[in-house]
Parts: C-alpha cells; sequence; structure tokens
C-alpha cells in the first residue's frame, strides 16, 4: 500500500500530513501496535498512551483485534493569537481478520468478533469525524 501511495513505508510509526482544506495540515499517526491488551481497559490504556506521544489529531492502531475509539483533547498555544487552545484528538483500533474459534484464538481466550475498521472523514472547514464501520 505505501508504495502504491508513494509514501515511505516503516515498520515502526507512520506520521502522515494531508492537505485538505482548511487543515494545515491534518496529521495523523499510524503503528502496527503491541499484544498483551486482553481487555478493553487495557486496549484503551495501550491506545491512550500511543495518543500521547506526537502532535497527531488522529491515531490510529491495530493488533489488538477489538475496535475502540477514544476521543480525547491536546492543550497547545496558538502561534498567532497567543492563546491557550484545546485540538480534539481521536485514536481507534480497528478490529482483525481474524477466526476465532478452531484457532490460537479460541486457545487464547480472545472475544470473537467481526471486522470493524476507523473511518475518519474531513471536511474542509477543519471539521473531522471518526467512525467505525
Amino acid at each position: 500500500i505505501a508504495t502504491m501511495l508513494k509514501i515511505p513505508y516503516s515498520n515502526g510509526r507512520q506520521l502522515i500530513d494531508i492537505h485538505f482544506g482548511d487543515h494545515r495540515p491534518f496529521k495523523a499517526s499510524l503503528w502496527h501496535g503491541r499484544g498483551a491488551a486482553r481487555t478493553k481497559g487495557t486496549i484503551a490504556q495501550t491506545l491512550q498512551r500511543f495518543m500521547q506521544q506526537g502532535d497527531s489529531q488522529l491515531y490510529l492502531m491495530g493488533h489488538l483485534h477489538q475496535a475502540l475509539i477514544l476521543p480525547d483533547w491536546k492543550e497547545y498555544r496558538h502561534p498567532v493569537r497567543n492563546t491557550i487552545e484545546l485540538k480534539k484528538v481521536i485514536g481507534a483500533v480497528g478490529s482483525s481478520f481474524m477466526e476465532t474459534w478452531g484457532t490460537y484464538g479460541e486457545v487464547a481466550g480472545y472475544s470473537a468478533g467481526d471486522v470493524m475498521m476507523a473511518r475518519t472523514v474531513l471536511e474542509r472547514n477543519e471539521k473531522w469525524e471518526v467512525t467505525l464501520r
């Protein structure tokens, strides 16, 4: 996919800037994730720690087999208005293409679930939303 999009590939984190409308730019961080999170709470904790890194607005992660969206806010100093403002930040985990029954997923005790991926819609006026689909 990286080759088709003509972007560098990293097996660590991907940092992507999207220039669209009034987004100057819209910043996204992508990371495959790491294992060992089996409950919604530990998945949220892993995602929240990832969201503390960098200055992105959108943080996308996989690997943990259960879909989740986690909204948050970051404070930042506006360089022109000399004010402290809030920036919306959203983290999302997509579920996995994994058969549960009769596989290591069943043996490991993973919850069965269907595939859900985060969908982000950018509007020209800097508004944006994330949903699971």
